[in-house]
């Protein structure tokens, strides 16, 4: 072989070589390559007395650098997902979401996204929903002497306190607001102008700054239930007045051919 045989394929072998290190070079230096940009990995806490999710994520740690961490959050089985936040700091690795809605179950995730531009997500991390804490009814007092009843509940817990919303149900009507209370603190309502033989059912609704709604059990009982009836013959005209005297009933009848008083015991 002559001289200019072996000059082309020196430089075959040159140009081979070349093309290998520079194709080996450019994956490793690719700022778009996936393979060089690892996601980081996410641990959700939920705490339902503060009414807030904290992510913690895992600093991230590869060779592009790091533009931000993209903070994600979507409502599960649904397609539309937030940004709740944009962080350009590498050692921040926590985020607290304090605007997630109790009843609705979100999925989060943290997307590294490096200089270039280029998404990594991390695993999504699927969360139960928020419960905030409810109040409960203490105790119903009627009174008999107002036609009145005090509600008393126990002082709403959590977070973002609004108001609290007291409801009255007589027997199966529709509830009906008795009073929006806006002090965290106040915890009791008179509620007047009540009929007897009706039984009252109240409820407390705590309503908060998202404007949730957190309902209370319901509590409650009857003023001036029916005892027994015993028949009175009135004649037209006349007038009746009941009233209590030591533990006694009595019936003033009144007309003008009559004025009676009648004196009844428990039996009638």
């Amino acid at each position: 072989m002559n001289d200019i045989g072996h000059t082309r394929i020196l430089y075959l072998l040159v140009a081979v070589l070349l093309l290998g290190a520079c194709s080996h070079d450019a994956k490793r230096a690719n700022p778009l390559d996936p393979e060089l940009t690892s996601p980081v990995e996410l641990a959700i806490a939920l705490d339902d007395t503060s009414g807030t999710a904290t992510l913690t994520w895992t600093t991230y740690d590869s060779e592009p650098a790091l533009g931000a961490y993209w903070v994600l959050r979507a409502l599960q089985a649904s397609d539309i997902v937030d940004t709740l936040s944009i962080v350009t700091d590498r050692s921040q690795t926590t985020f607290v979401d304090s605007t997630s809605l109790t009843g609705s179950a979100y999925s989060y995730r943290v997307s590294v996204v490096n200089t270039a531009g280029l998404e990594v997500p991390s695993a999504a991390q699927a969360v139960r929903s928020l419960n905030h804490p409810q109040v409960g009814i203490l105790n119903v007092s009627f009174d008999s002497g107002t036609a009145s009843a005090t509600v008393n509940w126990s002082p709403y817990a959590g977070a973002r306190f609004k108001a609290y919303r007291i409801l009255r149900r007589a027997g199966e009507s529709v509830p009906e607001v008795v009073a929006e209370i806006g002090d965290i603190a106040t915890t009791s309502v008179v509620d007047d102008e009540l009929r007897g033989n009706t039984e009252y059912r109240y409820q407390v609704v705590t309503l908060t700054e998202l404007d949730e709604e957190i309902a209370s059990e319901e509590g409650g009982g009857i003023l001036h239930p029916l005892v027994d009836t015993w028949p009175l013959d009135l004649e037209d005209g006349e007038h009746l007045r009941l009233y209590m005297e030591n533990g006694d009933l009595f019936a003033l009848v009144a007309g003008e051919g009559r004025i009676q008083l009648l004196s009844f015991d428990w039996q009638g």
